[in-house]
């Protein structure tokens, strides 16, 4: 439900505002304050905040990372809770103390596992959060980093979609200011008239394109999309256009062009085509490296990926597992090892292996094994059963059209 939320709109101040009302609901609390961490300067910033002033809100504004009370908590990424800020003297203020505020709990804002900021909720009253309430903020806290990250990586997607088209229009501009190709050709597909930018397109001179066939420019594939043109348009018949289609040059050069075609009419009596064209040979070619260059990049990332997963399965967590075993021996076999030393030697073994299940979950995030043995759709169904195995969330998987 939170989710649903949060993520029913892409715009920030919405986000901060359903979030700040969400946890004033859930958590019965007087003041909400969310920060967003500024990585390059290193300081929380209040973006949204519900039950003080506005000179408070500008006191904390600008909180350094690892100080203060949100400060540590955007550090450590631990939930903190300050049950009585009448008796801290380490991370309360002054400005906290006027405000009244007795009773904080700050938990971080979390996106794509990274820290993203912190969310705060405080009471005036003596409060004792329970722990169950304080995994729910930090669940909420969660969802809003998420939702916050989302309208913003929404808000530059925008952004950069606003200058495309404004690059776009200018670059538009720049071709209306140019010379297109132009030229006329009658029903049967003599030219009749052409322009010189047409002579320097079909790769011959003026006085030799006139008259000529437009048929012998064509290659025989495109003969049938010329066609259906001439029969669409002499039907009254819309189509979108421009349109892309090829020529043969003189010089037995294929070029690939941009045609915007329309029927000449006579006094209600079709007479002709007129075709504006550019060639955009140049542009497709670059497309197509551009695509196989990407593929490429995209193929390595993907290798490397692999490389990694299969070195930390097959090297550092063997070595690990070995680790434990001589560990296990020794701990087994010394009959004279202090109880103290050998409960040090357990918590140690204890934590070997934490920390080679963390390895097994790295190497089986970077490159699940299932994708390469079973298969794409496989591999989502397996992550579904891991979000819900692991993450507690409800998830379901679903295909629709062909595999």
């Amino acid at each position: 439900v939170f989710s649903a939320m949060l993520s029913q709109s892409l715009d920030i101040k919405q986000v901060i505002e359903t979030a700040i009302e969400m946890v004033m609901e859930v958590m019965k609390v007087e003041v909400v304050l969310i920060f967003s961490l500024d990585k390059q300067a290193k300081e929380l910033r209040v973006t949204g905040f519900e039950g003080v002033k506005q000179e408070y809100a500008a006191a904390v504004d600008g909180m350094k990372l690892g100080e203060g009370f949100c400060g540590r908590v955007a550090k450590t990424g631990r939930p903190l809770l300050i049950e009585d800020t009448a008796t801290d003297t380490e991370l309360t203020t002054d400005d906290t103390r006027r405000e009244k505020i007795r009773t904080q709990l700050s938990v971080p804002l979390r996106s794509r596992g990274k820290i993203t900021g912190t969310l705060c909720a405080s009471t005036r009253a003596p409060r004792q959060f329970t722990h169950s309430e304080i995994e729910l903020l930090t669940a909420i806290g969660n969802l809003t980093g998420i939702a916050m990250e989302n309208a913003r990586l929404n808000n530059e997607r925008e952004m950069a979609s606003e200058q495309l088209k404004q690059s776009e229009k200018k670059y538009r501009e720049l071709f209306e200011h140019a010379h297109d190709a132009i030229w006329v050709q009658d029903l049967s597909g003599k030219i009749t008239a052409a322009n010189h930018a047409a002579a320097d397109l079909f790769g011959c001179p003026l006085p030799e394109l006139i008259g000529a066939d437009t048929q012998k420019f064509l290659p025989v594939g495109e003969i049938p999309v010329s066609d259906k043109v001439r029969e669409r348009l002499l039907a009254g018949q819309t189509m979108k256009q421009p349109y892309t289609k090829k020529l043969i040059k003189k010089g037995g050069n294929e070029a690939i062009l941009t045609v915007t075609t329309n029927l000449i009419s006579d006094n209600g009596h079709p007479g002709g085509f007129q075709f504006i064209g550019r060639d955009i040979t140049k542009e497709v070619r670059m497309q197509e490296n551009l695509s196989f260059y990407l593929q490429q990049i995209t193929r390595a990332h993907e290798e490397e990926r692999q490389r990694i997963s299969r070195d930390l399965h097959d090297s550092t967590a063997q070595n690990l597992i070995a680790t434990l075993h001589q560990l296990e021996n020794f701990c087994q076999t010394d009959e004279y090892l202090p109880m103290p030393k050998l409960r040090s030697l357990w918590s140690l073994h204890e934590q070997l292996k934490e920390l080679l299940q963390e390895i097994r979950r790295l190497s089986r995030d970077l490159r699940p094994s299932i994708l390469d043995d079973l298969g794409l759709l496989p591999a989502v169904e397996w992550l579904t059963e891991q979000i819900k195995v692991e993450h507690r969330i409800a998830a379901e998987f679903t295909v629709s059209g062909n595999e």
